[in-house]
């Protein structure tokens, strides 16, 4: 029986921010982030939280400030709100995922909060070379995910992420995009969850 997706709202930074979820409380949580032509709903859609809630995780998509069902804030930093996000939902070692313009909420938060993911997957994310040095020392595990044909960030970003972190694999999906996700959703979700079910599994 599949899931149900339930939208809720939080405040963060005196901002209602909105959110979809599925899956049971207790389970292995999965954070999804959304480019910037994009929401939360992005993942419903192509089915992404219902895979996970399925298989066994609590899966959360998350409308960034401005986005989607979501208010705009007026205050703190970007890494501040995943990591106020993550405390008011009671997460621990979530595994986050973080496709193009979250790169700049995603990664300043690892290289700050790294001892709070599980985690990371950065889907051909901005910010790279900006934040190259310090992710040298992020050491959580991490799968970057990259379209072959991304006419926006180039795929040799995912060969530097893989490079310059120490725990990090890569997955070029041939004949992709750059939402990647949304031309070889199959593909997607077939390495998501091997890399999912092995970070949730050696824990």
């Amino acid at each position: 029986m599949d899931m149900p997706v339930q939208s809720s709202y939080l405040l963060i930074q005196d901002a209602n921010i909105h959110y979809l979820e599925a899956g049971e409380m207790d389970a292995p949580s999965v954070v999804f982030l959304h480019g910037a032509s994009f929401s939360a709903q992005t993942w419903q859609e192509i089915g992404s939280l219902e895979i996970l809630a399925n298989n066994g995780y609590r899966a959360i998509a998350v409308d960034l400030p401005g986005c989607g069902e979501s208010e705009s804030v007026s205050t703190g930093s970007l890494q501040e709100f995943i990591k106020e996000f993550l405390t008011k939902l009671g997460l621990i070692l979530p595994i986050l995922i973080a496709p193009s313009m979250s790169g700049g909420y995603s990664l300043p938060f690892i290289v700050q909060h790294q001892e709070k993911l599980r985690g990371f997957v950065p889907i051909a994310t901005v910010g790279v070379s900006r934040l190259a040095e310090q992710l040298k020392n992020v050491t959580t595990p991490t799968l970057v995910i990259w379209g072959s044909k991304d006419p926006l960030i180039s795929p040799t970003q995912a060969d530097v992420l893989t490079e310059i972190m120490p725990n990090a694999k890569k997955v070029i999906i041939e004949g992709a995009g750059h939402a990647c996700y949304l031309s070889a959703t199959e593909q997607f979700h077939k390495h998501l969850m091997n890399f999912i079910v092995s970070c949730t599994s050696s824990k």
